[in-house]
């Protein structure tokens, strides 16, 4: 493609020039550059629109200084409550032990009871084996006092 230079265009003939290949390097280098100078602009430029307000940036350096002071608050927190989990881990250890203790004292008074128990089945038993035997032994006096008793109204009778 051929281009044509305008007049009064303060640019060289490049069809007069020695050193034609290096002015054309350096022509499309300059113009590379200039691409590269507006795009560097265009992103710079991009960059401080989308960039926050100093409103917007101490809106969020606020909310950081809050959200800093509720973290420490929290941690603070935390740490009170793992004291408080291993204060009432060591006084549901201790609890444990009573109540173990206790577990095994009812466990004796139940055996304790159990014995009695079958001591005082054994001992009605036995009551009642003695008011039998008495209520026998009884009978059996009155049948002699009854013997006698007739025995002695005979022989009073036969005298």
């Amino acid at each position: 493609m051929r281009h044509m230079k305008s007049t009064g265009c303060s640019l060289p003939s490049i069809s007069n020039l020695t050193h034609k290949d290096e002015y054309v390097d350096i022509a499309h280098h300059m113009g590379q550059l200039a691409g590269a100078i507006n795009r560097a602009q265009f992103k710079f430029e991009d960059a401080v629109h989308n960039a926050p307000s100093a409103e917007e940036l101490a809106q969020v350096t606020e909310l950081v200084k809050a959200n800093k002071t509720e973290l420490n608050q929290t941690r603070a927190l935390i740490s009170d409550l793992q004291a408080e989990v291993k204060r009432l881990g060591s006084k549901c250890d201790a609890q444990q032990g009573t109540i173990e203790s206790q577990l095994i004292d009812l466990q004796v008074k139940n055996r304790k009871i159990g014995d009695l128990d079958a001591a005082r089945k054994i001992a009605e038993y036995q009551v009642k084996e003695l008011i039998a035997s008495t209520q026998s032994s009884q009978k059996n006096k009155e049948a002699e006092v009854r013997l006698a008793v007739r025995r002695g109204k005979k022989e009073v009778a036969d005298a």
